[in-house]
Formats: C-alpha cells, structure tokens, sequence
C-alpha cells in the first residue's frame, strides 16, 4: 500500500513539474513575443516623425522667402523716398531761398511779412525732413563714409553752442556749459559729423524743455592712440515714460502726442544720431524720468593729435560766454544804432553760423553779404563791388584760414582799400590770451564765437559808427571776456 501511495505521489509531482514547465514555457514565448512587438514599435519611426524633415524645411523656406520679400520691400520704400526726396529739393530750395530774399529785403510788411514769415518756416521744416530721409537712405544703403580730419575743440563747441543758442528763443531756460580743462586742443574726426550729432542732442533738448535748465557737460578719457570724447547732454523737459526709452533711438518714433503737439519734430534725428555713433565705434545712451527731463550720454572714439589741451583760461571763459540768459537780457535792452550807410562781409565756412550773424547784424540796417570761405572773400574784397565798411572773418576755415586769407587782402592785392579795411577775427582762440598774433596778422579786434551782442555793437561803433576806418596797427581793441 506504501508503495502504490508513493508512485501515486511521484506520478502528481511529476505531472506538476511538467505543467510548471510548460507554463514557463508559455510564458517565456509570451515575453519574447512581447519584447519583439514593442522592439518593432520602438524603431519603427511614427508617421509624422516621418513627416518631421519636410515640414522644417518647408516652413524655413517660407521664412526665407518671407524675408526676401520684407528687404525687396524695404529698398523700394528706401529707394521711392531718396527719389521722391531729391525730386522735393529743387522746388523746396527755391520756395525757402526766395522767400528769405525777400524777407531780408525789409519790403515786406504786416500781414504780408507775417505770412512770407510762416513760408519760410514750413519750408525750413520740410526741408529738414528731406534731408533727414536722405541722410538716412544713405546710411543704410552703405553710401554714407566719415572724412577725419583735424580739428580744434574749442571752435568746434563753439560753433555747436552758437548755433544752439538761437533754439532757446524766449524761453526761461539757463543753458550750463562745463568743459574739462585738460580737452586736448586738437582731435582727428569727421568734425561735421560730430557737430551734427551734438547739435542733434542739444536742439531736441532745447525744443522740449519749456523752462528750466538744458546742460552740456564734455570731457574726455585717453585710451592708447585714441581719445573718447565724453558726453552728457541734460535738460529739465518733458521727459520720456520709461517704457519708451529703449524706443527712442528708432526712426520715426514720436513720444509723449499730447505734450510734443507743439513742437516740430520729425522723429528721426535721434535715429540719425545713433547711426552716426554707430559708425564712429561708439556707444550712446538715455536716462531719465517723465515729467522730470532727460539725460543722453555719448561716447565718441576720435584719434590722438597732441598733448595740448584747451587750458583752464580758455575753459571757463568758453563756459562764462554761454550764459545766455544773461546776454539775452542785456542784447534785449540794447539800442542800435543806425549804420543803414554801411556794408559788411561776414565770412564763415559754417552757413548756420552766417545766419545767425546776419540775424545780428541787420537790426542796424546794415547790408549784409557773406562768404564761405576765404577765397571767395578775397575776390570779394578784390572786385571792390561794394566796397565793405567792415569785415568780420572766421579764424578757423578749412583749406584758407582766416589769417591766410588777411595776409593776402593786406599784401598781394595792392589797393589802398584791401590795406586799409576793418577786418575783425571771429575765433575761439582769443580766450588764451593771444591777442598780439591777431594784431600782427592784420586784423583790428577780435569777437570770440558764439557772438556775443555786446561786444559786438561795441566793434561796430567803434570802427564805423563814426566812419572812421583807419588800420591802427598793433592799438588791437580789447574788449574783454567780462563785458
């Protein structure tokens, strides 16, 4: 019986074993079954993987054709504008020029002159605006380049603070000049380029500023061969929201509607600005508040000319001449006298700086005629048609100077008249002190720029008030910085 129970038990064990055998069997199969199935699904790419490539290189080409497109567009709207710019120019010239004429000739009045008066105007605004879009296309069509070349500094703020002082007119503003002492005399830079960039700065500044304060703050850092003009340009105007700054360097751009109704304003000479910098390697920045008024930093890199710098004297004389308020006061009580008799040469390669002195010079009646350089002043003074009371001439010109140009009125054209005309400096360099250098090269006195109103009619009373116009030599009239 033990026997027959143990084979039984064998027999079921058996039978178990080989049942657990063939449910390992089974199970092992499932698993590679499995693992071949979900193999195959692994790398077998999905359909839209598949479709992955051709779809990035269809939406990359459509971005590229999309581009081509946005710049053929651009170089049209660029070209269309410089055309339809250089087509303005001519008839623009013509309205502006002519309208000037007869403004000038004092036979306009009333009504008449009010209306001629906004002619002008209008036609000076678009004419900006065309040169604006023109200078613009050439910058970004390549065919714009910078010309260095020497230049002195402090003719150069000179000229920039003389041309400023006009925008002011009769606002409450006091304009601050702070010079370092130490500026180097002489730079290498594309000096125009550089006066429009400060010009650009200092007008905007003065345009909307209705009272308060505009600052112009100019030193320099040394770095190697080169020198890095420094610049802070700071006014208490309307300012700028601080979630436009970072647009205020685009073209086109226009802030703060409501307030800036009354001015005109383009809204590309900031633009022009930052390409300008741009291309002299430098770097420019704004800060400010709204409400509160704006700062707006330069750095220019110029190359390294001499050691010698501007000096203290000349510093703080430059910077006493630009208090403009106190000189409007005194220019606006003043009464001229009537020189309606006499003639004056003005000669300066800076146009703006001729109308301003023209601006000056007619409220005495005088017939005023300009030169742009001292050639052409030579010939003038030469052909002896008119024959001037007076000549006021820049010290600083490029090609002929000032003084290049006296010494051929005074010595190599002959008549008694060339020897004999009043010939007054216009310069930035009589604040050093070197008034002997102007008598020994001829000429009478000197008016340091930006012209100031009193020492002007204190020149012209003196040398053709009373008509008197003998050459004193070496008696130079020192009319002081002070006056």
């Amino acid at each position: 019986m033990r026997l027959i129970a143990a084979l039984i038990i064998i027999a079921e064990f058996t039978d178990l074993q080989n049942r657990l055998f063939v449910f390992a069997a089974i199970f092992f199969a499932a698993g590679i079954i499995a693992a071949v199935v979900c193999l195959r699904k692994i790398t077998q790419p999905k359909s839209g993987y598949n479709r992955m490539p051709d779809e990035i290189s269809r939406l990359q080409g459509e971005l590229e054709e999309a581009q081509k497109e946005a710049q053929e567009a651009n170089r049209a709207k660029s070209s269309f504008l410089a055309n339809m710019s250089h087509e303005m120019l001519t008839p623009l010239n013509s309205v502006v020029g002519l309208s000037e004429l007869i403004l000038n000739s004092g036979k306009t009045h009333g009504e008449v002159k009010n209306n001629l008066d906004k002619i002008y105007s209008s036609g000076m605004t678009l004419l900006s605006i065309v040169n604006d879009i023109l200078y613009i296309f050439n910058i970004e069509s390549g065919k714009f380049e910078l010309h260095p070349d020497k230049y002195y500094t402090v003719s150069l703020i000179n000229d920039i603070v003389s041309l400023n002082a006009a925008c002011i007119g009769d606002k409450p503003i006091m304009f601050k000049l702070t010079v370092d002492e130490n500026l180097p005399e002489c730079l290498l830079g594309d000096e125009q380029r550089i006066k429009q960039i400060f010009n650009n700065l200092l007008s905007n500044a003065f345009k909307f500023t209705n009272s308060g304060t505009v600052e112009w703050k100019i030193s320099f850092e040394k770095d190697g061969d080169n020198i890095w003009i420094l610049s802070d340009v700071k006014d208490t105007g309307i300012g700028i929201r601080s979630g436009d700054i970072d647009k205020v360097f685009k073209g086109y751009s226009q802030f703060n509607a409501q307030k800036e109704r009354n001015t005109e304003s383009t809204g590309l000479g900031l633009s022009i600005t930052k390409r300008l910098v741009d291309l002299m390697d430098g770097g420019i920045s704004a800060e400010g508040e709204y409400g509160k008024g704006m700062t707006f930093s330069v750095r220019l890199r110029q190359q390294f000319v001499s050691d010698v710098p501007v000096g203290k004297e000349t510093a703080v004389n430059l910077m006493n001449v630009c208090s403009i308020d106190y000189k409007r006061a005194r220019s606006a009580a003043l009464q001229r006298i009537d020189l309606s008799y006499a003639g004056v040469l003005v000669v300066d390669d800076t146009p703006a700086n001729l109308d301003a002195a023209k601006e000056m010079l007619l409220p005495y009646g005088l017939h005023v005629d300009c030169a742009i350089s001292g050639e052409q002043a030579i010939d003038m003074i030469r052909a002896e048609n008119p024959r001037y009371d007076i000549v006021f001439m820049d010290h600083m010109m490029p090609g002929m100077d000032g003084m290049e140009a006296l010494h051929i009125i005074r010595n190599d054209i002959g008549s008694d008249y060339a020897k004999n005309v009043p010939v007054i400096a216009l310069t930035a360099n009589a604040f050093t002190g070197n008034e002997e250098v102007f008598v020994e090269c001829g000429f009478q006195s000197f008016i340091s720029k930006p012209i100031n109103m009193m020492r002007l009619d204190a020149i012209l009373r003196r040398w053709i008030g009373k008509k008197e116009v003998i050459h004193e030599g070496k008696n130079l009239e020192n009319i002081t910085l002070n006056s």
